[in-house]
């Protein structure tokens, strides 16, 4: 067991426990800072948490949902109603001022999970994050860089170059940098260039903030190059106090350092046609952006617009999941892009049904629907070469309309001792098995484990059938006496999920380093106890229960 003086002084990843600064009815408080943007902020361990206490050392990262998910909920409603309000009492005037809470995304950015509201036209800092450098269109800028790094250390080398000017345009690129010098093998027989690559210390920079390469400046070039942003969201998001949270000084650095190799050179004909004119117009933009303080909200009402639904009131859930499905919300922030989607699977079938009842409204006509919606395998045929766009489309409307009317929870937290809901979130790495017939998804969250099943027609493009299922215990037969109501089933729904779930994960999650994070939205089917001496089998302990569903799409993320 530990104490909580135990956590002060702990660091995970960008951020530092530094002081115990009280404790409470519910939880121990603690005085936390950002390194990058040394800001500060309040954390709050539950008392009651055993995960915390009950352990050898501290938990990190701190996982504090058991409190902090209803104080979003309720800051996110207080933001709608009280932000701003002016009371006056007994001569006194007294202003009310929400507190933001914020989810921490990979142990280093801040994340808004209790506002209500953007600067209009701004991205949400998580849009950012998940930029690939592996876009479209953004290699050859990559590319081109290390190219003038070796021309910059050829030049050195002939003494057109001196040292000061070199390490002006590179040292803090390359400090900061993984990668920029991987392509530098003449520098092995050019000693001064290398000597002068190894004084910067290549790569040993990074743990305090962002390296070069997953910098908010590099991201943000990356996707305007891809297409996936414009300059005008650039812009706005700069102005946009909770985008600029983030903002490092490390990406002003990168900045700078990157305007300042389009500045031309006597050794260099033209930085600008070798670099491509392309990447230099975001790069003004972010430099501007970074010059100017975001804009006050309350100042000025009509920059703002609402981002997204308050958070559901889904009792305690982890930390991380509670931050993933804001982050993953189906009411995208203004300017998200999601042409770059990822389906695995889109039921066309649950799509048509939906949206031909939707007129009457999704409640009142559930029940009608309920059978052909949880039914995996269905009558109807449709068949797809791809997840068109028209379709992609009709899953966000319905998406965002499932969100408004059902408030569905996330799968974890069902618990089968209530009337089970129409349909449930998920967000899981997941593992899949696919065979002429039969889609499957399996995952686990906090010992929930997580069984999906459609029809393999739904599945977009081509795929290689990966079934892993003996037919003799026929877990699809199981499902569907489930789904159809039948009063008198031949099978062990808990028996045959168990059976499923662990061949699923064992077939597919022994063949991967790490099994890719999918999400989307599922027509409850059932939640069964799990069969231990099934789920151990994929080496897994600790689950205790199932949640079957049948998926209206699954999107990797």
């Amino acid at each position: 067991m530990i104490a909580p003086h135990d956590y002060v002084g702990q660091d995970f990843a960008w951020f530092g426990i530094e002081k115990h600064i009280g404790s409470g009815a519910e939880a121990e408080v603690y005085l936390c800072r950002h390194v990058p943007t040394q800001r500060s902020y309040v954390l709050r361990l539950p008392a009651e948490d055993d995960s915390l206490w009950e352990r050898d050392g501290p938990l990190l990262p701190p996982v504090n949902s058991l409190i902090e998910h209803r104080n979003a909920i309720g800051s996110a409603h207080a933001g709608l109603t009280r932000d701003g309000l002016k009371m006056v009492v007994k001569g006194q005037e007294f202003s009310f001022s929400v507190v933001q809470l914020y989810g921490v995304r990979d142990g280093r950015y801040l994340l808004p999970v209790s506002n209500n509201w953007s600067r209009r036209g701004a991205l949400s800092f998580g849009a950012v994050l998940d930029v690939s450098p592996s876009l479209p269109g953004t290699l050859p800028f990559w590319e081109m860089l290390q190219h003038l790094l070796v021309v910059d250390c050829h030049f050195l080398d002939q003494d057109r170059l001196n040292e000061a000017e070199w390490r002006g345009r590179w040292d803090t690129l390359l400090a900061h940098s993984s990668s920029l010098d991987g392509g530098l093998q003449f520098a092995e027989y050019s000693p001064r260039a290398r000597s002068l690559i190894d004084a910067c210390g290549a790569g040993s920079s990074g743990m305090d903030g962002p390296t070069l390469e997953e910098s908010a400046v590099m991201r943000i070039i990356y996707g305007v190059l891809a297409g996936r942003f414009t300059l005008d969201q650039i812009e706005a998001s700069l102005s946009c106090p909770f985008f600029r949270l983030n903002i490092t000084v490390h990406d002003i650095q990168y900045a700078l350092c990157l305007l300042r190799l389009y500045q031309e050179v006597d050794w260099v004909e033209s930085v600008a046609r070798m670099l491509g004119p392309a990447p230099l117009q975001p790069l003004l933009t972010l430099l501007d952006g970074f010059t100017r303080q975001p804009l006050d909200h309350r100042a000025d009402p009509g920059i703002r617009e609402r981002c997204s639904a308050p958070p559901r009131d889904a009792g305690a859930v982890p930390a991380d999941r509670a931050r993933s499905r804001v982050r993953q919300s189906a009411l995208c922030r203004p300017g998200e892009s999601r042409e770059l989607s990822y389906f695995w699977y889109i039921s066309r079938t649950k799509v048509d049904l939906l949206s031909e009842q939707y007129g009457r409204g999704i409640l009142e006509t559930f029940k009608e629907l309920a059978l052909k919606l949880k039914s995996p395998v269905v009558d109807a045929e449709f068949r797809f070469a791809n997840a068109s766009p028209g379709l992609v489309t009709e899953v966000r409307r319905l998406e965002g309309r499932i969100a408004a009317d059902v408030e569905p929870l996330d799968f974890e937290c069902l618990n089968g001792e209530e009337d089970l809901p129409p349909f449930f979130y998920f967000s899981t790495p997941g593992a899949r098995s696919v065979s002429d017939q039969e889609f499957w998804v399996a995952g686990h969250v906090d010992g929930v484990a997580l069984l999906l099943v459609g029809a393999a027609r739904h599945v977009p493009g081509t795929f290689t059938s990966t079934s892993a299922l003996s037919p003799s215990m026929n877990p699809l037969r199981a499902i569907r006496e489930k789904a159809e109501g039948e009063s008198r089933p031949m099978h062990d729904l808990a028996a045959a999920s168990s059976y499923a779930w662990q061949a699923i994960m064992r077939a597919d999650g022994q063949n991967r380093v790490t099994l890719p994070t999918v999400s989307g939205i599922a027509a409850t089917v059932a939640i069964v106890d799990a069969r231990r001496q099934q789920t151990r089998r994929a080496g897994i302990d600790g689950i205790e229960r199932i949640v079957v569903g049948t998926p209206l799409f699954v999107e990797q993320i």
